[in-house]
C-alpha cells in the first residue's frame, strides 16, 4: 500500500508543481467486489482512515486508500492551486487482454455466457 500511495503523491505534487488542470484517477472494481472479498470486509471510515490495517485484500485495500488520499491531498492544497479532479469507474471493459493475463470484466463476460 506504501508504494501505490507514494506514487500518487508523487504524481499529485507534479500535477501541482506543472499546474495541471485536470487529474482523473481509475477506479477498479475489483477494489469494491472480486470473488476473493464478496464484501466480507466492511469497507468503512474508521477502517478506511488506518493504512496499517492487516487485510487480506491488499489490492482492494490500497485502491480505495489511494481515492482517500487523493481527497485529502486536493482538500489541504490553497484555492489557488486546486485542480479538477475525479474519480472514475469506467464500465466493463472487454476485449483481448493485452497482458496475456484473465481481468475481472473479461472473467464477469464468460461467467455470464456460460451461465
Amino acid at each position: 500500500m506504501k508504494l501505490a500511495l507514494n506514487g500518487l503523491n508523487a504524481i499529485l505534487n507534479a500535477v501541482v508543481k506543472y499546474k495541471v488542470k485536470r487529474f482523473i484517477l481509475t477506479a477498479t472494481y475489483e477494489s469494491l467486489y472480486s470473488k476473493n472479498n464478496a464484501y466480507k470486509l466492511n469497507f468503512d471510515e474508521p477502517f478506511l482512515a488506518n493504512p496499517t490495517n492487516q487485510s487480506p485484500y491488499p489490492y482492494q485495500i490500497s485502491k480505495l486508500q489511494v481515492e482517500l488520499n487523493l481527497m485529502q491531498f486536493w482538500v489541504n492544497l490553497s484555492i489557488d492551486k486546486r485542480f479538477e479532479s475525479v474519480v472514475i469507474l469506467p464500465g466493463h471493459i472487454l476485449g483481448p487482454s493485452l497482458t496475456g493475463r484473465d481481468h475481472y470484466s473479461n472473467n464477469l463476460i464468460k461467467e455470464m455466457l456460460s451461465g
